[in-house]
């Protein structure tokens, strides 16, 4: 095994493919849920909740482009499966 180079890519393609797939779910419940709050007519106030799931969504979205995720590198590890 190659040894863990900090800032360099730190998970493989499988993780990625998950990664970007968990940011896909992400924005689709966000979007999802913003027409479900607009149909309803539910107070502007209330989308704030949004922010979570369109957050975790970009924050996945990217770790599948640049391959580096930075609770591998807080940890130290990487998995290049």
């Amino acid at each position: 095994m190659v040894d863990y180079i900090p800032g360099k890519r730190n998970i493989g393609t499988t993780c990625r493919i998950v990664r970007a797939f968990a940011g896909t779910l992400g924005m689709l419940c966000a979007v999802l849920g913003l027409g479900l709050m607009i149909k309803w007519n539910l107070p502007i106030i209330s989308r704030l909740i949004l922010v979570f799931p369109l957050f975790i969504g970009y924050l996945e979205f990217l770790q599948a482009i640049f391959g580096f995720s930075t609770q591998h590198a807080i940890r130290g590890i990487y998995d290049l499966r």
